[in-house]
């Protein structure tokens, strides 16, 4: 028993039964993959911490390439199931559901995909899976996929695709905890990194994917930063780190400003403004101290130091700048002085 589903090439050389070798491979390793995901949701397989496909769906699912046909560059995949009979339903079931997802992205159907999938890291595993395996949306390359009395084409998914890969990032980030510790080991095999986390020397397991390797090739041994659903132990203490989805170096250089962006007005520095960050004790969070402007600041990542620092700015100098000498202490005048002396406010073109 077996399915089918027909990519049909189209644009470029692909009107002519040519195709650049990476937009056939990036379909074929891509429709694999998800055809294995969606198969293992379908029977209720149990995933480990990366997502990993078992072996057992493996061996079940044949997923083959028939010969190309004319009409541009039409290309068959057709999957096949081997396992339990009783399970025939349930593979041809899998099948169908990958049209459908396609169909929903087109349509911005994004209830329709979360009911499809409502276990957000396998949501957001299938939606990257679809997003590699089409044609980029500038690329003179699309894929067109007969459905019923319908074409899906692959412009259509990536014009819909990555607001809805966004919105799924933002609910899993939204139950994500930012670890800082010293990378010490990488298992490449196993997509694995070891830390170790400071604040009790305990070494941590994080799982992550091969989107950041790079990264971890530059920053050996060195302190990095794991954003991640992290699992704690009796004492809540970090003892795990799974479903990485940020890996990133820890970044002591100077932050600089020349001006703040205030929407219809701006602050200039009259001379460029550098600060310094550190890290806390914990080696947890970023911090700055600018005792002129008697501004305090720390953060988990670099990146909300900075906005956090603006945000302060923004609002000394509509609280204490812009207010006259009789509203302020003898403390908050020196500090009006010491904004007004440093900054000016602008107009912004």
């Amino acid at each position: 028993m077996g399915k089918s589903i027909e990519f049909r090439f189209k644009g470029g050389s692909a009107d002519n039964q040519q195709l650049p070798i990476e937009y056939m491979i990036n379909l074929l390793s891509n429709i694999k993959d998800l055809t294995y995901l969606i198969a293992a949701l379908d029977q209720g397989i149990q995933f480990n911490e990366r997502l990993r496909t078992s072996k057992q769906i493996k061996d079940n699912y044949l997923i083959k390439c028939e010969l190309p046909e004319k009409g541009s560059y039409a290309q068959k995949i057709s999957f096949e199931y081997v396992g339990r009979e009783d399970l025939f339903q349930t593979a041809d079931k899998s099948f169908e559901r990958i049209e459908d997802t396609l169909e929903f992205i087109v349509d911005g159907n994004e209830p329709k995909i979360v009911h499809a999938f409502p276990n957000i890291k396998a949501r957001s595993k299938i939606l990257s899976h679809i997003r590699q395996a089409m044609p980029p949306l500038d690329s003179d390359f699309y894929i067109e996929m007969p459905k019923e009395n319908k074409v899906i084409n692959s412009r259509a998914i990536q014009k819909n695709i990555t607001t809805i890969i966004d919105r799924t990032h933002a609910i899993v980030e939204e139950h994500m905890t930012v670890i800082t510790g010293r990378l010490i080991r990488i298992d490449f095999a196993e997509k694995k990194i070891v830390i170790i986390y400071p604040s009790n020397g305990r070494a941590l397991d994080c799982f992550y994917n091969e989107d950041i390797e790079d990264m971890l090739l530059d920053n050996r041994r060195q302190l990095v930063q794991i954003t991640g659903m992290v699992e704690f132990d009796e004492n809540y203490q970090p003892k795990k780190i799974t479903d990485a989805v940020s890996i990133q170096d820890i970044d002591l250089s100077p932050i600089e400003f020349d001006y703040i962006d205030c929407g219809d007005k701006k602050l200039r520095f009259k001379n460029r403004l550098v600060l310094t960050p550190k890290l806390d004790d914990s080696v947890q969070l970023y911090t700055i101290s600018y005792p002129k402007f008697k501004l305090e600041s720390f953060a988990y990542t670099r990146q909300e130091m900075t906005e956090g620092i603006k945000s302060d700015l923004i609002v000394l100098w509509e609280e204490y700048a812009k207010a006259t000498d009789e509203e302020l202490t003898e403390g908050a005048l020196e500090l009006k002085n010491s904004l007004l002396s440093d900054i000016e406010e602008l107009p912004n073109a």
